[in-house]
């Protein structure tokens, strides 16, 4: 398996960033889960990563200051797979709009701006909640249908009634807000529509059936009980919490280490 990923991988300059405690644990997990990891670790995301790990360690961090940004690391890294996953095993007839695309349509309805968040690893508009993706479908009849709100989560769904109020409110918020974006009589959705239909291959006409539209939350195999509820489903991914943090610790240790 071991010389497998290295042909496969190609580039001695990436290969560094593929330590032998990375390809081990690869090789511990199940093929889909293993075929997930690789895939991300073949992509410039992961790529992008490790050069913002490089940009990270060119300051000093507390202890507080590295385990924040592992976590974020963890979070990029789950959504990037959650996104493919979503794009080729559970929606590959349908159109999944990427997290990037999803913040700038969201962007342009509440009329704000971007900004880097995560140690640079990713964008969000300060104020906002802001869904990691939107589901669409072509229908018969020539419209695009919205389908599903996707959320791409390591952690934070577990069964809490505390929890389950904020998780609420945020669903309505953003269903409120993509309510807004289907709505022709405001120029910054028609102006967000046009944008989405020009960037994800949409045909013009764009429309939802509020009622119909649930949230999926896309997130790591756990042992715990998790938020469900009425519009909300959940989509359990071939890895576990524990294989993306100690996916992401090794890729960190390593990337510490070697900038040494």
């Amino acid at each position: 398996m071991v010389l497998e990923f290295i042909e496969r991988k190609g580039s001695p300059e990436l290969l560094e960033w593929v330590p032998q405690n990375v390809i081990e644990l690869l090789s511990t997990l199940d093929p889909r889960s293993r075929k997930l990891f690789e895939n991300l670790i073949f992509s410039p995301f992961f790529e992008f990563a490790t050069i913002k790990m490089k940009k990270f360690d060119r300051i000093n961090h507390t202890a507080y200051e590295e385990l924040d940004f592992c976590g974020n690391l963890a979070g990029y890294f789950h959504e990037r797979i959650s996104y493919e996953y979503a794009s080729n095993v559970l929606y590959p007839e349908k159109i999944v709009v990427s997290p990037q695309d999803t913040t700038e349509v969201f962007g342009i309805i509440l009329g704000k701006k971007q900004q880097k968040c995560h140690g640079g690893l990713q964008v969000a508009i300060p104020g906002s909640t802001i869904p990691d993706g939107l589901v669409f479908n072509h229908t018969i009849n020539g419209t695009t249908e919205l389908l599903e709100i996707l959320e791409y989560k390591t952690g934070g769904v577990l069964c809490d009634e505390s929890l389950d109020y904020k998780f609420r409110k945020r669903e309505t918020w953003v269903r409120q807000n993509l309510q807004t974006l289907m709505n022709p009589f405001y120029k910054r959705s028609l102006k967000a529509a046009r944008w989405l239909v020009r960037n994800s291959d949409l045909s013009p006409e764009l429309y939802t059936q509020q009622e119909k539209v649930k949230i999926t939350y896309l997130i790591p195999s756990t042992n715990n009980k998790v938020i469900t509820g009425k519009n909300t489903s959940l989509e359990i991914l071939p890895y576990s919490y524990r294989d993306i943090w100690t996916f992401t610790l090794l890729v960190r240790i390593h990337s510490k280490f070697s900038s040494m």
